[in-house]
């Protein structure tokens, strides 16, 4: 597919770009999960898209005739890249085409230093313009409207599924077959490039989700009743008995395959991305939203949370509470762990900052992939300011 990311369209001169139009075919671009896997169509509505955007970007669904056989370019555009680099690079492309086919279009702009207009731009795309397809919107909504009907609930992203579990080599608590599984389903993959990992310093370093046992405890450590009814947002868990002493402190487990009849959930079957995005829906909508990892979804939500009004989004210490969960086993009492664990994360409920910039010490290009990316936090660009500009107002209000 031929296409461009909607704010780097608009760091060209446009005038150079007729009659070339955007051929849509955004993807990972929009930082959705599981998307790689499914047409955007399947997951997005397509028509709302493009009507949403048309004040900003030509969208096509199809080349136009006229370019079918026009000269092509395929560029793989540097990661995090700045205004700069497209204005004065990738501009002088267009004197020699008329379609340029972006081989990746993840993390292809910066997250930060761009004109405000494009930032305001990028709000629009994720906020705005972005709709889930007709299907997965219905059925989303009634799986939020059947949560509230019982009061408020908690979203639970519980990222502890087969996957995610083999690409990142964590088995801690696994049986040894399970354990063997997952080591099979890495060394079998192609693309996942690191094979041999190490468990142990995986969940030492925090890099490791939360195992379901893990997060009973944590919860209760927060001050959350067993009577608390927490929406599991997840596709199948692994591991056997993986839920059970969850479900003992944690009774009122649900998901959608609980409150939803097998006719509603029929058309989706097989459909990841659809599934996921059921559970992004109600996952927003939650009174609170934890994830037990920091991967796209849990991410794309606690920035569209905080876009929404800062709802609740507790995020996990993962890295220090392994430390705490450690010394509980050894003799710590329930009550020190429970006020450091509340003390710890005091200041990780979603509260209003700032995009946090690169970590100390970092160089190069690791800076900007060490910055915490826009979708995740999406202030202060997404926000009215008063001494906006015309075209700032423009993009943000139309």
């Amino acid at each position: 597919m031929f296409l461009f990311p909607k704010a780097i369209v608009l760091l060209f001169n446009i005038s150079r770009c007729i009659p070339c139009q955007f051929f849509f075919g955004l993807m990972e671009t929009l930082h959705f999960p599981s998307c790689y896997h499914s047409n955007f169509s399947d997951v997005f509505d397509v028509e709302y898209f493009i009507n949403a955007l048309s004040n900003d970007v030509p969208i096509v669904k199809k080349l136009p005739r006229e370019l079918a056989s026009a000269p092509k370019a395929h560029k793989q555009f540097k990661s995090w890249s700045g205004a700069k680099y497209y204005k004065e690079e990738i501009t002088q492309l267009w004197d020699q085409y008329k379609i340029i086919r972006a081989s990746k279009s993840d993390s292809r702009l910066a997250n930060n230093d761009l004109p405000s207009y494009i930032q305001k731009l990028r709000c629009r795309v994720h906020y705005h313009a972005l709709r889930f397809a007709p299907p997965i919107e219905a059925l989303g909504k009634k799986l939020v409207e059947r949560m509230r009907s019982d009061g408020p609930f908690i979203a639970l992203h519980l990222r502890y599924e087969k996957d995610m579990l083999a690409f990142s080599g964590c088995s801690y608590g696994l049986l040894d077959e399970e354990v063997e599984e997952l080591t099979f389903i890495r060394e079998m993959t192609p693309h996942w490039k690191v094979k041999l990992i190490n468990s142990t310093e995986q969940r030492l370093k925090g890099f490791c989700p939360l195992t379901p046992k893990e997060v009973g405890i944590f919860l209760l450590a927060l001050g959350y009743p067993s009577s608390s009814r927490i929406y599991i947002a997840a596709g199948e868990i692994y591991g056997n008995g993986s839920m059970t002493e969850l479900q003992a402190r944690f009774p009122n487990l649900l998901s959608k395959e609980l409150i939803a009849t097998p006719d509603e959930l029929a058309p989706f079957s097989g459909y990841a991305s659809q599934l996921a995005g059921l559970d992004y829906i109600v996952s927003v909508e939650s009174d609170v939203f934890i994830p037990t990892y920091s991967g796209n979804m849990a991410r794309a939500v606690e920035g569209h949370r905080r876009f929404l009004g800062h709802r609740k989004t507790i995020i996990p210490d993962r890295r220090r509470l392994v430390s705490l969960f450690d010394e509980l086993d050894l003799g710590l009492t329930q009550e020190e762990f429970s006020y450091r664990v509340s003390e710890m994360h005091r200041k990780r409920q979603g509260a209003p900052r700032k995009r946090k910039g690169p970590l100390a010490g970092t160089k190069g290009r690791e800076r900007f992939r060490t910055e915490e990316a826009f979708y995740t936090n999406p202030l202060p660009d997404c926000l009215c300011q008063k001494n906006n500009t015309r075209h700032d107002k423009r993009i943000l209000n139309r």
